[in-house]
């Protein structure tokens, strides 16, 4: 009898430790909602390096005078990310 008290206590109290978890985790929710949409861009980017190419491309387009250190710029983190993602 005793152990079943103590059993069913520590499962109040442990259903009572998640509850306090969710909610002191909730202001998390947007900051980490922020990073999957970016880790979903950065893969879909990884799917189609044509997307990057054609980003360049308008880049030159509309200011040729920037583009390339733009593009330079560009090029360095993408390949800096990469690294980080492997």
């Amino acid at each position: 009898m005793d152990l079943r008290l103590r059993q069913q206590r520590i499962l109040r109290r442990s259903a009572q430790l998640r509850t306090d978890v969710v909610c002191q985790s909730e202001f998390l929710r947007a900051p980490l909602a922020q990073v999957d949409r970016l880790q979903r861009g950065v893969q879909w980017l990884r799917l189609h390096p044509i997307g990057m190419a054609a980003l360049a491309a308008v880049t030159l387009a509309m200011k040729p005078r920037n583009a390339m250190s733009k593009i330079g710029r560009a090029w360095t983190l993408w390949t800096m990310l990469s690294r980080f993602l492997r």
